[in-house]
């Protein structure tokens, strides 16, 4: 339903297997978010969204609108239409993960300057340094990374 590279995949590869995930829940990811913002480095990502290319510092690459479960980074993302949303942060200055945060929670991180918001059906994610990749809220990989989407969908038949 989505991946991403940046901050967000470093806090869930952190918390893999992690005790405190398993005893505080998504609480884990609030404490692990705080530590993060004040230690990640943010490397720069490069990232190709069809024939569009922009360089940022945190790339998510939605299927769905939902993430985390209490916000969404990809609002407009359908999964039963094709393609993806893709949510590219420009901005590698610590103290406003926290404003983008709020955004988020109040729906309106796509209002932000510092997104970039991309509509592709392949998108290529790459880094000059490591840097690892998340796919629906577990570690993955490192970059780069290919998601593609080739139009086609899964019909589903589910209760009233």
């Amino acid at each position: 339903l989505m991946g991403s590279a940046g901050v967000d995949a470093s806090i869930v590869r952190h918390l893999a297997n992690a005790r405190r995930k398993r005893a505080l829940g998504v609480f884990a990811f609030v404490l692990e978010g705080i530590r993060h913002s004040l230690a990640f480095e943010f490397p720069r990502l490069t990232v190709v969204a069809d024939s569009r290319e922009v360089e940022g510092y945190l790339a998510v690459v939605g299927k769905s609108p939902g993430y985390g479960g209490w916000f969404s980074l990809t609002p407009r993302a359908d999964p039963g239409q094709p393609g993806f949303q893709v949510a590219v942060c420009t901005s590698a200055f610590r103290l406003k993960y926290f404003y983008f945060l709020g955004l988020a929670l109040a729906g309106a991180l796509e209002r932000s300057r510092d997104f970039v918001y991309l509509e592709a059906s392949r998108v290529r994610i790459s880094s000059d340094r490591p840097v690892y990749v998340q796919i629906d809220g577990e570690p993955h990989d490192a970059l780069p990374m290919e998601f593609v989407t080739d139009g086609t969908s899964l019909p589903f038949v589910v209760p009233r």
